[in-house]
């Protein structure tokens, strides 16, 4: 007998459970993998217990991170589910409205055509000058057409224009609808129009909220990263002679004359790289294995010869060529820095960090070929933050040494957050400012909480002048027009939350523990993103031992702390005693 009550199978059926099987097999692989890391470390405690006079006591490994950033979630928090549900019909254009409902699970969001109408020309004066890989022409189309040619690219418009907005209820309800949307445009079909890729680029520009992924790997702009370059390379962007090779079945037209076609199709390429860079670079992870080679003839033509021809160019791709030589070398120190991690002599680090100093100086000489900008000069600043933070972990240099780049690192911070006051001064929302700016105000928030909570500085009138600098970036993350803003950027706001509200005097004790002065001990592997690991992995400590505050001891004497010295006493009840520096808005 037919049975009418079942609905008939869509082949979305079988992908969504092969990736629910996929997704399974991970939690399984990492639960194995937590476990055989528990019975090795009980093994050498027996052991270390039977043999305690014939070999030292080892040294217990570090758990995983998954489990290490458990510590971030709140008891009220619902994990994430495995199941993604996704509408066999994603997407409605009517003649007066626009319906999404790509997620079965949430409710489909409707739009009229004037309200749409306004976000894109919201987006067009607000967001395309931070991106210009759409054509003036493109906004002059008529909202149907864009459309049907592609649904993912209107959507992701529509949603991004929502974060100047000052509610952000629609842009959280458009959220999950648009991460399915991308699953189905690049996953499930086969991405046959250079719009997918701007799209892209729009989602790592201004990324959607990650939700809770509990892996670096599992950030969704990786996938997005990744998901780029491959299409990139798919439609031959990196041949322009060759393209028609390349995409005979992909429309690669993007405005009516072949000029202007050409000149956008090369600077999405640009900023495909660009973005790559940017991301893979802020989460610590290896280029290489992303995205591939990291120089072709295009981004080495425009890095190395076209910066220095900029009469030749328009504003915006001399603008792009200088902001891709920044990311490259960005790049660069990355993987220099991965390839003398598991060096036995910390020598070679150092000459790499002198090196990447000297050329980052240059760029800020007045002969340099670099195109001279206030947001390209945030960008250089934020590359010498990145040059600090590697300095942080473990280097062949004396405490008097380490104590000048922690202040060299102040004051970049310190210009930082002034350039960025400078040129977004009348943004509504931080998360409408793109991440080549954003990540440089919140690696300096993390890194100003750190500086402060350490003994490294010289007088009590450093640690207030650190903790006016850190409230002048935490103000500007929170400068929002509605407290939900938050939730796009909940992660970051729980490391600094939970970091500040550690008892002080206990988390030097812990950090003693390394009986060494620097601020960066245990995830030197993580690169660039160690510092927020790092903080991560003391949380984590604090929450797990089971010592008071008043049985640790600190070894001021590391630090170069004499307790008969009177400012050096003053500086340590300042720190013992520390209250919350998180300001109150």
């Amino acid at each position: 007998m037919l049975d009418v009550s079942q609905p008939a199978k869509r082949e979305y059926d079988v992908t969504e459970r092969l990736v629910a099987d996929v997704r399974d097999l991970h939690h399984r692989l990492d639960r194995l993998v937590l476990k055989k890391t528990r019975l090795v470390q009980q093994l050498l405690s027996r052991q270390g217990g039977v043999n305690t006079r014939r070999m030292p006591q080892a040294t217990p490994q570090t758990p995983p991170v998954a489990q290490i950033q458990t510590i971030l979630q709140s008891p009220h928090e619902k994990s994430p589910s495995d199941t993604i549900y996704i509408d066999p019909i994603p997407t409605l254009a009517l003649e007066g409205s626009f319906t999404i409902h790509s997620d079965q699970k949430s409710q489909p969001l409707s739009l009229n055509h004037a309200r749409v109408s306004e976000l894109f020309e919201n987006f067009n004066q607000n967001f395309r000058h931070h991106l210009p890989v759409l054509p003036e022409s493109f906004f002059h189309k008529d909202l149907q057409q864009i459309h049907r040619e592609s649904d993912l690219l209107f959507w992701v418009i529509v949603a991004t224009s929502f974060l100047n907005q000052k509610e952000s209820t629609i842009y959280l309800q458009l959220v999950p609808h648009v991460r399915n949307l991308v699953v189905v445009n690049c996953w499930f079909n086969t991405p046959r129009s250079v719009y997918s890729l701007v799209a892209l680029l729009i989602l790592t520009t201004w990324p959607l909220p990650n939700g809770e992924a509990s892996k670096i790997q599992d950030d969704i702009c990786v996938k997005y990263v990744s998901l780029m370059k491959s299409l990139a390379l798919q439609f031959g962007l990196h041949k322009p002679s060759f393209l028609s090779e390349f995409s005979k079945k992909t429309s690669m037209s993007m405005d009516a004359t072949e000029d202007e076609n050409r000149q956008i199709r090369e600077r999405i390429y640009k900023y495909v790289n660009i973005n790559s860079n940017y991301w893979l670079v802020y989460l610590g992870l290896s280029n290489s294995n992303y995205n591939g080679f990291q120089m072709d003839y295009i981004t080495d033509k425009a890095a190395n010869v076209d910066i220095f021809n900029r009469e030749k160019f328009s504003p915006e791709d001399n603008f792009t060529n200088s902001l891709l030589k920044v990311s490259l070398l960005q790049s660069k120190m990355n993987e220099n820095m991965s390839d003398l991690l598991h060096s036995p002599s910390h020598v070679s680090k150092l000459i790499h960090l002198h090196m990447f100093e000297k050329i980052l100086n240059a760029y800020k000489a007045e002969t340099s070929p670099f195109l001279q900008d206030d947001l390209l000069c945030m960008s250089v600043e934020y590359s010498k933050l990145h040059l600090y933070i590697y300095y942080l972990s473990n280097v062949d240099i004396t405490l008097s040494e380490y104590k000048d780049v922690i202040y060299q690192a102040l004051n970049c911070c310190k210009r930082i957050l002034t350039l960025f006051e400078t040129n977004f001064s009348t943004i509504e929302n931080f998360y409408q400012v793109p991440i080549h700016y954003r990540f440089a105000i919140e690696l300096s928030s993390l890194l100003l909480l750190s500086i402060h909570s350490s003994p490294l500085l010289n007088s009590i009138n450093d640690y207030l002048e650190v903790k006016a600098d850190f409230a002048r970036a935490y103000t500007l993350l929170k400068k929002t027009n509605e407290k939900n803003w938050a939730r796009v950027n909940g992660k970051l706001f729980k490391v600094i939350e939970k970091f500040d509200a550690c008892d002080k005097r206990s988390l030097l004790a812990i950090k003693n523990q390394h009986k060494s002065f620097f601020l960066i001990n245990k995830m030197t592997s993580y690169l660039v993103s160690s510092l927020s690991y790092e903080m991560i992995w003391d949380i984590y400590q604090m929450e797990k031992s089971e010592k008071s505050s008043d049985s640790l001891q600190i070894d001021w004497e590391i630090y170069g702390l004499d307790c008969e010295n009177m400012e050096h006493k003053q500086i340590m009840d300042y720190l013992m005693t520390a209250k919350s520096i998180i300001p109150l808005l």
